[in-house]
């Protein structure tokens, strides 16, 4: 008895190491170097710090929804640093944060499965493009 809950062990874990492979070879966008990805979660650490995952989530689905769009840059640094789209860029505060595990889970959960495909804007007040909900004081749009 003891020796088939081993076996069942371990085919559980081929099964879900085999399924983490296939997530991560699946992945559409995700940040090319180090750098770009230190810049990913300062942002959105900075934009959703005070967010819960879903809040925090909301907003790294936003960068990747516009790296996937042809209406935005193709790389993550490049959606980033575009002038007058993320003011904690602008103003410098991403470098005067702390980023929580929790953030850094948000992205990683964020870029193989995504909260909301369709958002590309938020904010906490107007919300360029088409309007489409608000989640804990945020505002999000198409």
């Amino acid at each position: 008895m003891r020796r088939s809950k081993k076996i069942i062990l371990i085919a559980w874990g081929i099964a879900i190491i085999t399924s983490i492979i296939a997530l991560v070879s699946s992945c559409i966008v995700k940040a090319e170097t180090y750098t770009e990805r230190e810049l990913f979660e300062r942002v959105v650490e900075a934009e959703a710090g005070n967010q819960d995952m879903k809040g925090k989530r909301l907003v790294a689905a936003v960068v990747y929804n516009r790296v996937a769009s042809e209406e935005f840059p193709d790389t993550i640094r490049e959606v980033l640093i575009e002038p007058k789209q993320f003011s904690t860029v602008s103003n410098g505060s991403i470098y005067g944060v702390k980023v929580s595990y929790e953030t850094k889970q948000a992205i990683t959960l964020e870029e193989y499965d995504r909260t909301d495909p369709d958002i590309l804007y938020f904010n906490c007040g107007f919300v360029s493009g088409e309007y489409v909900y608000t989640y804990k004081g945020h505002k999000f749009g198409r």
